[in-house]
């Protein structure tokens, strides 16, 4: 799994990630990619590879060639309450809790979210609600 190849390896002192990838994807190579450290041949024919990315701009067409591109599209404002839960729960299990402990949104911190969140980076979504449920916990009756 090789997540956001468009950046991964670009940095010139140490060489390009896509270079040596070549060869590993390449089927008259991959069978027998000599691997300088172990200083034998690999037979790699059975690796899957996987990679995102977020633009296939920057990746040169050899790569791009040999991986099958599937694109998503960015999530819209029609996905927002199917993205909720799974943003909640997220939140929960980083907090250590039970995804029970933290309530659904009501529908007054919804339009909140909804009105901050247009669509797109799922990421802004999740700070969305992290604020929402600190104001929460904040304005929450103690005992």
């Amino acid at each position: 799994m090789i997540d956001e190849i468009e950046k991964a390896g670009t940095r010139s002192d140490y060489g390009r990630l896509w270079d040596c990838l070549l060869g590993f994807l390449e089927p008259e190579t991959n069978a027998r990619y000599p691997d300088p450290a172990l200083q034998t041949n690999l037979d790699l024919s059975h690796v899957s590879y996987v990679a995102t990315a977020n633009s296939l701009d920057p990746l040169p067409n050899p790569i791009r060639d040999r991986f099958r591109v599937v694109t998503f599209p960015k999530p819209s404002a029609d996905d927002l309450d199917a993205l909720l839960p799974a943003v909640t729960a997220d939140l929960a299990r980083e907090r250590g809790l039970d995804q029970s402990w933290i309530p659904p949104l009501d529908g007054i911190e919804r339009a909140a979210v909804a009105q901050h969140w247009h669509g797109g980076s799922v990421r802004r979504l999740r700070r969305i609600v992290e604020v929402i449920l600190r104001e929460r916990d904040i304005r929450a009756p103690r005992n």
